[in-house]
């Protein structure tokens, strides 16, 4: 399902949800339903930009960037945030 913003704002913000996910990323929460989902701050911070750049290309470089700004990481550094991500999503739930 494409990521949308909701007509209505949450602490003055808009959410964007996607499936039965909903993000305020001025808050730093994902939400699936009313639960909040636990995710460490390089996960949420790749989340945001590819929800941020939905219908677009996010590069690694990018990714790599918003999650650790001005700091040199390997490419393994982001797969592992991305596989957490991933199950965090439940991407194995079908």
């Amino acid at each position: 399902m494409p990521a949308t913003t909701e007509p209505w704002t949450a602490g003055g913000e808009h959410t964007v949800a996607f499936g039965p996910f909903r993000l305020l990323a001025a808050q730093r929460l994902l939400l699936e339903g009313d639960t909040p989902v636990r995710l460490g701050s390089r996960a949420f911070d790749i989340l945001a930009a590819l929800v941020e750049g939905a219908g677009e290309i996010v590069g690694k470089k990018e990714l790599i960037a918003r999650a650790w700004p001005q700091t040199f990481v390997e490419d393994a550094n982001l797969k592992i945030q991305v596989s957490a991500l991933r199950r965090a999503l439940g991407e194995d739930r079908g």
